[in-house]
C-alpha cells in the first residue's frame, strides 16, 4: 500500500508503542470511532512493513461494499489525526512539564493548597539536577514565577522575581554558548565568518560576575572553554572546564556529554590553528576519553570509524608511538582479520 502520513509514523513505533496505541484507540474518551480501530487491529498484524493492499484492506473493512477510494482517505485521516495526538500524549507524560501542566490547571481552578503541595514536590526534583541544565532553570523559573503569581504580600513579591530574573539569565546564557559552539565548528568545517560579538558580551558579563556563577556547573564548563577559545583563557583554564566536566559526568545527560565533548575539541583545534602545540596532546586526550566512555554522536554508533581515524591522526602529529601501540593494542580487535592475497 502507499504510505501515507499515519502509516509513517506508526512505522517508527516500538512493540510496546503499538501496543500503547491500541489501548489508546480503545478508549471511548479519545477515540469513538470504531471504524479506525478496526483499520488499525488490520494494519498491525503486517507492522512495521504495511504490506497490504488498499483493496484487501477496504475488502476487510466494509466487506462486500463497492470499492470506494475516499473511504479508506477519510479514515486514514483520522488515524492520522488520532497518532499525533498520542504523539502528543507520549510526549506530555514523558516530559517533566507535565506537573507544571497540572499545577497551571489547578491554579485556573483557584485550588492554591494543591498547588503548594505540587509545588513542594516539583521543587524537590527540579533541585536534584546537581549540573543545572536548562530542565533545571526552566523548572525553577516556572516555580519562581508562580510564587510570584500567587503570593499576595508584594513584599515578599520582589524577592521570587529577583530569584526568577537570575534564573532566566542564567538560562539563555547557557543556550547562548552552546549555540556559538554551532558557529565555531561550522567555520572550522568551510570557509565562513560568523559574528561573535554578543557572544563576547555574554562572555565579558560572565567574567564580570563570576562569584555569581560558580554555582552553575554546565555554564561554567561553558564559560572556560569559550575563554580559551578566544585566546583569553590559558592551559590551565581548558583544564579547569575539563575538571568540572569529570568531576560531574555522571550527572550530565547524554546530550550534554556528546555537546561538551565536541565543544573541547573545537577549542583544541582553535588553538592548534593558532601554533599552540601543547592542546595536540589534549585533542588526542579527548579523543581517546570519548571511545573509552562510549560517548558517540550518532545512532548505532555509526561515528566510531572516524573517531578512529581521527584519534590515528591526533597520535601521529604527536609523534607518540608509545601512545600509538596502546591505541592500536586496545583497538584493533574491531578489524576483520584477512589473509593476504
Amino acid at each position: 500500500m502507499k504510505k501515507n502520513r499515519a502509516i509513517e509514523i506508526i512505522s517508527t513505533f516500538s512493540a510496546k508503542e503499538v501496543k500503547q496505541f491500541e489501548e489508546f484507540l480503545n478508549s471511548p474518551f479519545l477515540n469513538k470511532n470504531r471504524k479506525v480501530v478496526q483499520l488499525f487491529d488490520i494494519l498491525k498484524e503486517s507492522h512495521p512493513n504495511y504490506d497490504i493492499s488498499d483493496a484487501n484492506l477496504f475488502g476487510r473493512i466494509f466487506g462486500n461494499a463497492s470499492y470506494r477510494k475516499s473511504y479508506l482517505r477519510n479514515l486514514f485521516s483520522d488515524l492520522n489525526i488520532l497518532v499525533e495526538e498520542f504523539l502528543l500524549s507520549l510526549h506530555v507524560t514523558s516530559k517533566s512539564d507535565k506537573s507544571k501542566f497540572v499545577i497551571e490547571e489547578l491554579i485556573s481552578r483557584g485550588l492554591y493548597d494543591l498547588v503548594v503541595k505540587k509545588m513542594k514536590i516539583l521543587e524537590r526534583n527540579a533541585g536534584r539536577h546537581i549540573m543545572k541544565d536548562q530542565e533545571y532553570y526552566a523548572n525553577m523559573i516556572f516555580i519562581s514565577d508562580t510564587k510570584d503569581l500567587m503570593n499576595t504580600d508584594r513584599s515578599l513579591s520582589d524577592r521570587h522575581t529577583s530569584i526568577s530574573i537570575k534564573r532566566k539569565i542564567c538560562l539563555s546564557l547557557l543556550n547562548l554558548m552552546e549555540s556559538y559552539f554551532q558557529f565555531a565548528l561550522e567555520e572550522q568545517r568551510i570557509k565562513i565568518s560568523h559574528d561573535f560579538g554578543f557572544l563576547k558580551l555574554s562572555l565579558a558579563y560572565i567574567n564580570s560576575r563570576l562569584n555569581e556563577f560558580k554555582g552553575e556547573p554546565l555554564l561554567m564548563i561553558y564559560y572556560h572553554l569559550w575563554s580559551v577559545y578566544f585566546g583569553d583563557g590559558t592551559v590551565a583554564e581548558f583544564v579547569k572546564a575539563r575538571k568540572i566536566y569529570n568531576n560531574h559526568f555522571m550527572n550530565l545527560s547524554n546530550f550534554d556529554r556528546k555537546n561538551i565533548y565536541s565543544a573541547m575539541q573545537t577549542v583544541c583545534l582553535k588553538r592548534i590553528d593558532a601554533n599552540e602545540e601543547s592542546y595536540r596532546k589534549m585533542l588526542s586526550d579527548i579523543l581517546l576519553e570519548l571511545l573509552s566512555r562510549s560517548v558517540t554522536s550518532h545512532k548505532k554508533n555509526l561515528i566510531d570509524l572516524n573517531l578512529y581515524r581521527n584519534v590515528l591522526i591526533s597520535i601521529y602529529k604527536l609523534k607518540d608511538t608509545k601512545r600509538l601501540k596502546k591505541f592500536i593494542d586496545n583497538y584493533a580487535w574491531f578489524c576483520e582479520t584477512r589473509k593476504p592475497q
